[in-house]
């Protein structure tokens, strides 16, 4: 069971997605950048990108134009605005963001947001920008500190706790 999913991890509308934010230079964070920075054994399972951009709104239209070429003859994507919720702040929570929705699930795709101003938040893994493991730990520290984001909590702790297993296993292999 726990195979089949992690093959499901890397569809052809993932390698769409990734060449785009290749070609762009933007940075991806979340749960895809924590399963490029984990072994694969450690990885959570996840469907949609979260991707920092410093454009946004012009590579939002541009990744679903990139997703649209796929199937030229359907119109399978489209574009909606929203808001994260929680205080404004530095982890993005709050921020506008730009979602990309599949027309036939209603299931996001593609979250597209402004990023902090951190310049040492990203590094490269086979040519793409991924969140680093320390921003994670702090940007989960944070949403497990704020009361008003408890609906993540969970999710987030399970995240820190898989974070810390990796960071202890690395420390006592040396």
């Amino acid at each position: 069971m726990r195979i089949k999913k992690m093959k499901l991890l890397y569809t052809p509308v993932s390698a769409d997605i990734e060449s785009y934010v290749k070609k762009k230079r933007n940075i991806i964070y979340g749960a895809k950048a924590m399963n490029a920075n984990l072994p694969g054994y450690m990885a959570r399972y996840t469907t949609d990108y979260d991707i920092w951009s410093r454009k946004p709104t012009r590579d939002v239209v541009g990744m679903e134009r990139t997703l649209e070429r796929r199937r030229p003859t359907t119109d399978d994507y489209y574009i909606r605005r929203t808001a994260i919720p929680g205080k404004d702040d530095y982890y993005g929570y709050g921020k506008k963001v730009y979602r990309i929705v599949d027309k036939e699930t209603e299931e996001v795709v593609v979250d597209y947001s402004n990023p902090p101003d951190d310049p040492n938040l990203s590094h490269i893994v086979r040519g793409i920008q991924y969140q680093t493991l320390t921003h994670q730990k702090m940007r989960l520290q944070v949403i497990l500190a704020d009361p008003a984001m408890k609906f993540r909590h969970e999710k987030a702790q399970r995240d820190l706790n898989r974070i810390n297993n990796y960071l202890r296993q690395k420390r006592n292999q040396w």
